[in-house]
């Protein structure tokens, strides 16, 4: 018997082919060990019932505080014997932008992140916004300079299916033609990973492309780009609109990303095109922190 301790820093929630759960856990090297139902009481002994409680394809990082496991690597696959019990060491929470700040706030806000050089604003088309659904195409560009992160303008991926592309071109245009030579996400994972982890990620509606691409990459047990911090563009003009009135704020509103164009009279570039609406969304930033 090979006994190794190992330092795990990520863990994805999926399913057997039965449709049983299963965690696969990643050590800071990407040592990938599997544990299943059986491993429940181990878990639950050592006080990680948040993994326990994890949903489908959602994933939890615990960088700060890594959790120490019992590894016997003399069989075919690494078989998890033990999980050190937890201190009080909680998974990594992603940074987000504070809501709570002045209409004064934001552009100040804003202005210190064009001086950030790790800044990408993000974008992606999708075949819908279940958790069945997949990322079609992406899109990142520096928010400075506003070139594209990426070797293309945009990337393109062929879903697990054509047929998952459905109705959903009538939004973005993609087509199950146009996709059927394109590379999977598994295949152009490398350029993305490179280019999104360790980032701060600024996007309009920022959450939802965030939760499609943890789901991606949980789907293909690969592991997560990490943002340093997520920066939502829409929350931010929201806020930008907000009436004070004897320092009482009214309700924030949202708005779609072109009516949000429009109304600064920002020149409309073709919509539900990621290249584009990180165009559009740098300019909705530049114009908020004036």
């Amino acid at each position: 018997m090979t006994i190794k301790y190992k330092k795990v820093v990520n863990v994805t929630r999926g399913q057997t082919g039965i449709k049983e759960p299963m965690w696969i856990f990643k050590t800071l090297n990407d040592i990938k060990i599997y544990a299943f139902t059986k491993h429940i009481p181990l878990m639950t002994a050592a006080l990680y019932n948040e993994i326990v409680d994890m949903e489908l394809s959602k994933e939890l990082n615990w960088y700060d505080h890594p959790i120490t496991m019992k590894i016997d690597f003399s069989g075919k696959y690494p078989n998890l014997l033990a999980m050190k019990c937890k201190d009080d060491g909680k998974p990594d929470v992603i940074i987000k932008f504070d809501r709570n700040i002045t209409r004064e706030s934001v552009g100040i806000q804003l202005r210190r992140l064009f001086n950030t050089r790790n800044v990408i604003v993000l974008d992606t088309e999708t075949t819908g916004i279940s958790s069945r659904d997949e990322v079609l195409a992406i899109a990142a560009i520096n928010l400075n300079t506003g070139a594209s992160e990426f070797h293309n303008e945009n990337l393109y991926f062929t879903p697990s299916k054509l047929s998952k592309v459905g109705s959903s071109h009538n939004i973005h245009g993609i087509t199950e033609a146009f996709l059927s030579d394109k590379p999977t996400f598994q295949e152009t994972y490398s350029e993305i990973f490179s280019a999104l982890d360790g980032k701060i990620w600024m996007g309009y509606n920022i959450d939802f492309d965030y939760e499609m691409l943890n789901l991606m990459f949980g789907r293909y047990n690969l592991q997560p780009a990490v943002p340093l911090a997520l920066i939502d563009i829409m929350d931010l003009y929201g806020l930008s609109q907000i009436d004070y009135t004897n320092e009482v704020k009214t309700s924030l509103t949202y708005v779609k990303l072109v009516e949000a164009v429009a109304q600064l009279g920002i020149p409309l570039l073709k919509a539900h095109n990621a290249f584009n609406d990180c165009l559009m969304t740098r300019e909705i930033a530049l114009k908020l922190s004036e």
